[in-house]
């Protein structure tokens, strides 16, 4: 078998394991992949625009923070990040 279909195998298995309540989650992110490859973008849903609305709220918001503080925060940021979200998985 090859790597591809072991590849479509594993992520259907993973969906059927999935909560009913987080279908539509995963089917948001497949249609924003999708969109993305052929560069079609559906109308943005209120959703969508909620999220815009609560994102842009944040805007602005390190302006009086100095180059040196942010930089610092920044590095802290994508360090805890990497931590959090390490690409080593124990099977």
């Amino acid at each position: 078998m090859d790597t591809n279909t072991l590849l479509y195998r594993s992520i259907l298995s993973r969906l059927g394991s999935l909560a009913t309540e987080q279908l539509a989650e995963v089917d948001s992110f497949l249609r924003s992949l999708t969109e993305r490859r052929s560069g079609a973008a559906e109308e943005p849903t209120p959703l969508d625009e909620e999220r815009v609305r609560t994102m842009m709220s944040y805007a602005g918001a390190w302006s009086d923070m100095s180059d040196d503080d942010l930089n610092e925060f920044l590095r802290e940021a994508k360090r805890a990040g990497n931590e959090a979200f390490s690409r080593e998985v124990d099977l």
